[in-house]
């Protein structure tokens, strides 16, 4: 019989399962030259509609990089701009790594948890997948993303102007606040987004109750997953989220749903430290219920791409190898 505990995980699988099938918590290939070009053509149409089009007193305009403040008649810009843009501007997924890098720097620096950049990520992916953005902007939107993120799901707050004062002074409280709206707005107020880690740390705790783990782990995601069983259990869980870390960084994933990601995590973390096959068939009895499937195309490419990105962070690690991995 499930537990009060293992109810509440899987009420939150369902939500999060039901979330990311929903359009407004997907993310689109946005860095492909096609829709990067549509998003600039699709600035060029609206500045040649002329002023009417421009946003609104104390709004961030996305494309001018300025805070318009009509009660003191002077706009401030992050840097200089033209009105008309330029030509795409060749954003590229290097930005966006190094963007999730300064993240957790952030995150680790002020003691927040690490699960806040993939929220704050998919907050700027779909402000990205929205609006044609240059260097400057690009960085504007992840302050605010990260901001945001803290603001909306963290119990320890950070002020804005600490989050600010880690722009090289280029980008102010009054910037980010401006920015703030845009980004809410093109989000649509959902706030919410169903992340890897999510998935793993709801998926974890029935796993382990199932397979009759003597210890569910201090803190009740059963860290102790299943000794009877054999094989080198205590690290799974956090191997399978330090994956889903990697994943945030990765600009492959975008296009993943996040329990594709958090499955294929799991199941390379179940390779990884040797773990009989029961675990594997258990996991997958779990998901069924839940409307998931560890067999599927993107599951197992999302495996093969963790495997790489692994290898790539971890290149004396020889444990993790191809070879060594087994295969759904």
């Amino acid at each position: 019989m499930a537990s009060a505990t293992t109810e509440g995980h899987a009420v939150h699988i369902d939500a999060f399962v039901r979330q990311e099938r929903l359009p407004s918590y997907t993310r689109r290939d946005y860095l492909s030259s096609d829709w990067q070009n549509a998003l600039w053509q699709a600035r060029i149409r609206e500045v040649s509609c002329g002023p009417a089009v421009r946003p609104a007193a104390d709004r961030c305009d996305p494309y001018t990089h300025r805070l318009e403040d009509t009660a003191r008649g002077s706009p401030s810009s992050v840097v200089p701009s033209p009105l008309a843009p330029a030509a795409p501007s060749e954003i590229c997924s290097r930005w966006r790594d190094k963007i999730v890098e300064w993240k957790y720097q952030i995150v680790d620096r002020f003691d927040l948890d690490r699960g806040l950049v993939a929220v704050s990520s998919f907050y700027l992916d779909r402000y990205l997948s929205m609006h044609y953005v240059d260097e400057e902007l690009f960085q504007l939107a992840a302050m605010t993303s990260i901001y945001l993120a803290i603001k909306v799901h963290s119990t320890k707050k950070i002020s804005i102007e600490a989050i600010a004062s880690t722009g090289n002074g280029y980008i102010t409280d009054a910037h980010i606040q401006a920015m703030e709206l845009d980004l809410l707005q093109g989000l649509d107020w959902n706030l919410h987004p169903p992340t890897a880690v999510g998935f793993i740390e709801n998926i974890f705790p029935i796993l382990a109750a199932e397979l009759g783990s003597s210890s569910s782990g201090p803190d009740g995601t059963g860290a102790g997953l299943c000794p009877s069983l054999g094989g080198d259990t205590s690290g799974v869980l956090e191997f399978a989220k330090f994956l889903s870390e990697l994943s945030v960084c990765a600009y492959p994933f975008v296009n993943a749903r996040p329990s594709s990601v958090a499955i294929a995590a799991l199941g390379y973390g179940f390779d990884y430290f040797a773990l009989p096959p029961e675990c594997k068939s258990t996991l997958q009895q779990i998901l069924i219920r839940h409307d998931l499937d560890m067999k599927t195309d993107e599951v197992k490419e999302c495996k093969k791409l963790l495997r790489r990105i692994y290898k790539l962070a971890m290149p004396n690690d020889c444990r993790g190898s191809w070879e060594s991995m087994g295969s759904y």
